[in-house]
């Protein structure tokens, strides 16, 4: 399982809620442009920066899941829970280690 802790870096404490999405939206591009690299395991929990606006977790939601839909390995958008966390779920590729051996 891999958790993904999304922040504002050097962006500042009072940032607006549009500067928020826009982090989590880079943020989404981001993590969703890493997984053909086969660096992520098949569980992941990534933790976005909070949204009071229920639109924006709805356009966050959205955009990664259309990002997502660019892998060629079967990978699923659970859903985003109560504490807004994103789950998130890919797909083995690798083969059993029993067949390998």
């Amino acid at each position: 399982m891999t958790v993904i802790d999304v922040n504002t870096g050097n962006t500042p404490a009072r940032s607006t809620g549009g500067d928020i999405l826009k982090i989590n939206l880079e943020a989404a591009h981001e993590v969703a442009r890493s997984f053909p690299c086969g660096i992520f395991p098949v569980i992941i929990i990534v933790d976005f920066i909070d949204m009071e606006s229920k639109e924006d977790q709805e356009t966050l939601m959205r955009t990664l899941g259309e990002e997502l839909s660019r892998d060629p390995v079967k990978t699923i958008l659970v859903d985003m829970t109560r504490l807004g966390l994103v789950e998130i779920t890919r797909k083995k590729v690798r083969r059993p280690l029993h067949e390998i051996l």
